[in-house]
């Protein structure tokens, strides 16, 4: 019997383990939080979009795309946040 060799999967920003931990505390309908300047919005996760993106609609109903570090800040935001506000 001849041995097979398997590929190493290169781990980084697209790596599965990675993106799959992020990816069980996002959820469609879930709020975030950003802030522009001095000014904190809020907004909805509405969908993943392209590979790797969520899109977000804000209160007002501006739109965003997010990718992973951008969730992750706004998810923590918007956890922080909504603490002073009673949310």
């Amino acid at each position: 019997m001849i041995p097979t060799i398997k590929k190493r999967r290169k781990i980084g920003s697209n790596s599965k383990n990675k993106t799959s931990s992020l990816n069980k505390d996002i959820i469609v309908g879930a709020r975030i939080a950003k802030k522009f300047g001095q000014n904190l919005h809020f907004g909805t996760i509405m969908s993943p979009c392209k590979r790797g993106l969520w899109h977000i609609q804000y209160d007002d109903k501006d739109n965003e795309d997010f990718d992973r570090n951008d969730m992750e800040n706004a998810l923590e935001l918007y956890k922080n946040e909504s603490k002073r506000y009673n949310m």
